[in-house]
């Protein structure tokens, strides 16, 4: 679905390889250290983030720096290229994502 919605294709018009699938579980204290994630060599590598549980307290979603409104089941565009974090979860409540990662061809 999210390839047919965000009509992801490669610079051949062919569909980006699938580069798995994870899920997340992140629990009271825990967060995402500010990062980039690296590309293979000739490819783009973009991410979809899909919260299914998000705490009540902490657990925020920042990319350059920057607040990204997050909701459960709204999945997030995540460019790898940019540096991504969250911040520590306060509470009992995990933050649990699915999250899907592809590789384009550039």
């Amino acid at each position: 679905r999210i390839i047919k919605k965000e009509c992801l294709k490669d610079y051949l018009n062919k569909p980006p390889v699938l580069d798995g699938i994870m899920v997340t579980w992140i629990s009271t204290q825990g967060y995402i250290h500010p990062h980039t994630d690296t590309s293979t060599h000739n490819y783009h590598h973009i991410r979809y983030n899909l919260p299914l549980i998000l705490p009540l307290r902490g657990g925020k979603t920042y990319y350059n720096n920057k607040l990204v409104e997050t909701k459960e089941s709204h999945y997030i565009k995540c460019n790898t290229h940019e540096e991504h974090q969250t911040t520590p979860i306060v509470g009992f409540l995990p933050r649990i994502s699915l999250s899907f990662g592809f590789l384009i061809h550039v």
